[in-house]
């Protein structure tokens, strides 16, 4: 309750403190209910209590007796100690993970410390940052592919629970990272059923030697050569080799792309075209050649031919697929026509532009050709934009209808009303 008068100084509390913990005490406040006795320039490693004296407070039941100790409050003023690990490298567009960043200790027991980096050059990141039981700090450290090589430092800060701090610099070497190599491959030209054999090819890479890299396929006419079922890579370290077996009873062409990537994801390819060749029991394509049309509209109708040794009438429809369905949908690729006289016209996706592929194939009911052109979809030449604003103008012989003609609306309009009334 409320006393009715209250004499607590600063000389009534005392500092009850170990390990060499020291400190100043002073008492605040006013009235008869509280006082806030704060505790500042604290110096020293331990802890403390606080004792307050009798007789500092008086109500009508009698003085106030002594009180205490308090709790335990522990005292930390030794900083903690970090040291920087050893300069280590990294790629340009590179990542080392669970790297050695530093090591921490604190000889304040009981408190553990947690370590940011407070400072970091632009183009990298330092994430992922642990600390072990023994102080062991690691990390991931990552580079931009453009960052330009160089000596980068990292700022590594240190923080004990007491909020005590301390910072060490880290050095992280940018190393320019080289382009891998790959060794081209000479066009091949099979039998149909057939394989291309073991293609050796070299890869290699300034940086970290050949056992790092890694090899994709690709290939324009999947209707030949399936990327899932007919390509097969092998070798180890320089020396590759790729099998490519096209599909069964398949005729056509494919240019075929090997891409050779490093750790971190730089890369070279080579290409090469693959021919499968029939001439006795495959049907044929003829005159399909690479085309631009425009955007925003049907093109004009390209003509090409499909034949077939055993005789036309065994041709089933051609058909074809586009690579980018953003750019054309399968379904705006329309052939028409009879065999062996056949025409095809493309309609690309609104206002998009841009290059993709073309596949077409035909099949007489056991074996199957196909060929792959490029088409191109471009915007009208300059000046075509304004094609529609002309349509709208009121200039000229076409606005003169428009004109004339929005006034015999008017004029029916206006006789309508008047039957109407």
């Amino acid at each position: 309750g409320m006393a009715n008068a209250i004499t607590l100084t600063d000389t009534d509390v005392t500092l009850n403190a170990s390990g060499g913990v020291a400190g100043t005490v002073a008492v605040s406040g006013s009235g008869l209910i509280t006082r806030t006795i704060s505790i500042s320039g604290l110096t020293g490693d331990g802890d403390f209590t606080i004792s307050i004296a009798a007789n500092t407070a008086s109500n009508g039941g009698g003085n106030a007796p002594a009180a205490g100790p308090s709790a335990v409050v522990n005292v930390d003023n030794t900083l903690p100690v970090i040291t920087a690990a050893a300069a280590f490298n990294v790629y340009q567009g590179g990542s080392v993970t669970a790297q050695h960043l530093a090591d921490v200790s604190d000889t304040f027991s009981g408190f553990t410390v947690g370590v940011a980096a407070t400072t970091v050059p632009a183009g990298l990141t330092v994430s992922a940052i642990a600390v072990d039981a023994s102080g062991v700090v690691t990390g991931t450290v990552a580079a931009l592919p453009d960052l330009a090589p160089g000596a980068y430092v990292v700022t590594l800060t240190a923080t004990d629970e007491a909020g005590n701090t301390s910072t060490a610099n880290l050095t992280v070497n940018v190393l320019a990272n080289a382009l891998p190599t790959i060794t081209a491959i000479a066009d091949q030209s099979i039998a149909m059923n057939g394989n291309t054999g073991a293609l050796a090819f070299d890869v290699d890479d300034a940086d970290e030697g050949p056992n790092a890299l890694t090899v994709s396929v690709n290939a324009n006419n999947q209707v030949l050569v399936d990327l899932l079922t007919d390509v097969a890579l092998g070798g180890t370290g320089m020396n590759r080799t790729l099998t490519i077996t096209p599909q069964a009873n398949h005729t056509g062409v494919s240019v075929i792309t090997l891409t050779v990537h490093d750790s971190v994801g730089a890369q070279a390819s080579v290409s090469f075209t693959l021919t499968v060749t029939d001439t006795v029991d495959a049907p044929a394509l003829g005159g399909l050649t690479d085309i631009v049309i425009q955007r925003d509209q049907t093109s004009q109708a390209f003509t090409f031919t499909a034949t077939d040794p055993q005789g036309d009438v065994t041709l089933n429809a051609p058909q074809a697929f586009s690579g980018d369905q953003a750019l054309i949908l399968d379904a705006s690729i329309v052939i028409t026509g009879t065999a062996p006289d056949f025409s095809f016209t493309v309609t690309p996706e609104a206002g998009q532009v841009g290059t993709t592929t073309l596949t077409f194939f035909v099949s007489d009911g056991t074996h199957t050709t196909s060929q792959t052109i490029t088409v191109t979809v471009v915007a009208p030449a300059s000046g075509g934009d304004d094609d529609d604003d002309e349509k709208c103008s009121t200039s000229g012989a076409t606005g003169s209808w428009l004109l004339l003609l929005a006034l015999l609306a008017g004029l029916t309009v206006g006789a309508r009303q008047f039957r109407r009334e």
